[in-house]
């Protein structure tokens, strides 16, 4: 959660507004969010998207991050994720992101993920760790790679042909570091 004694009137008011228990209040909040907003709203958006019983809000803020262009919000973002990683709502979260222009350097969760996912979400955290290929990191390149080889055995049909796609961009990716 955002310090809120750093915060400005206006941005306790727009977290304030967030976990509004009107439906209204949020949604406008949000596109609030979209002409105002900055990193203060990451971690009280991902919050809300996984505790609000409204399908329109989390809507709403899949469009937010659809349109997050800031590549040092990465890291607040994969730290806010953390506690959400089996909450039910993680597919459509990822399926945001992998959408999104955020620029990860750090796929390991996705990966993570991966290995226990549902095919459709395995397509998803596929398509975000092919996303962000040329932003790796070669720890998190490395870890990745191992991470999929260990589990390679426990997949099979549909979900082990994505595992062998992920090793082989994984490893396209190893051939070009110097």
């Amino acid at each position: 959660m955002a310090d809120l004694s750093k915060l400005n009137k206006e941005q306790k008011k727009i977290i304030a507004d967030l976990h509004s228990p009107d439906e209204d209040i949020v949604v406008d909040t949000l596109y609030r969010i979209r002409e105002v907003g900055d990193e203060y709203c990451i971690d009280p958006m991902i919050e809300v998207f996984f505790t609000t019983p409204f399908a329109n809000v989390r809507t709403e803020i899949g469009r937010v991050f659809l349109d997050l262009k800031s590549a040092k919000v990465s890291k607040q973002i994969l730290e806010s994720l953390s506690g959400y990683m089996n909450h039910e709502l993680i597919g459509e979260f990822i399926s945001n992101l992998w959408q999104s222009s955020v620029v990860f350097d750090d796929v390991t969760p996705f990966v993570e993920k991966f290995v226990d996912a549902d095919e459709m979400l395995a397509l998803d955290c596929l398509s975000l760790v092919e996303n962000n290929l040329g932003n790796l990191s070669g720890d998190s390149l490395a870890r990745s790679r191992e991470i999929v080889r260990s589990n390679y055995g426990s997949f099979d049909g549909m979900k082990k042909q994505l595992a062998e796609d992920l090793i082989s961009i994984l490893e396209s990716r190893s051939e070009y570091e110097i």
